[in-house]
């Protein structure tokens, strides 16, 4: 009502909330804002949480309307309080700062040598004896056919 455009409106005021000290916001402008259409514009920063159980508890929600000579603009902002510990940050303490006692000497297991290293591979054997042996056996089975069938 101001006599601002909607974009500088919108932006500025995302940036006054979250210089404020809030965690996060978004600002919702709906309505005829310019041309002959209704129109939705949104101005996020920070960050903010949209749905479930922690945007019900952690985010503030307000809404006002303004009268503009072209028509009625609806303004919702959802801010999210400055100091909200979300339930995904964890924080891991030391066992002194928890209050539990000191863990006792712990013992590591040390890995005994592998026996695979002792065993030696025998050398492969060459290709000429694997083929020689392979015909030796061809031509026994021949020799062993020729025989029944006689």
């Amino acid at each position: 009502e101001r006599g601002w455009f909607f974009r500088r409106a919108g932006h500025s005021t995302a940036q006054s909330i979250m210089d404020a000290g809030a965690r996060g916001c978004l600002v919702t402008l709906s309505g005829k804002i310019t041309g002959a259409r209704h129109r939705v514009e949104k101005f996020q920063q920070g960050h903010i949480k949209f749905c479930g159980e922690t945007a019900l508890q952690f985010m503030d929600v307000g809404y006002s309307v303004a009268v503009k000579k072209l028509g009625t603009v609806g303004c919702s902002v959802r801010i999210m309080r400055p100091g909200v510990k979300l339930p995904h940050e964890v924080t891991i303490m030391d066992r002194h700062e928890a209050g539990l006692p000191p863990l006792e000497d712990v013992s590591y297991i040390i890995p005994e040598e592998d026996e695979s290293a002792d065993v030696v591979e025998e050398p492969a054997p060459d290709a000429e004896d694997v083929i020689d042996s392979a015909l030796e056996r061809m031509a026994e089975i021949e020799v062993g056919s020729n025989q029944e069938e006689e």
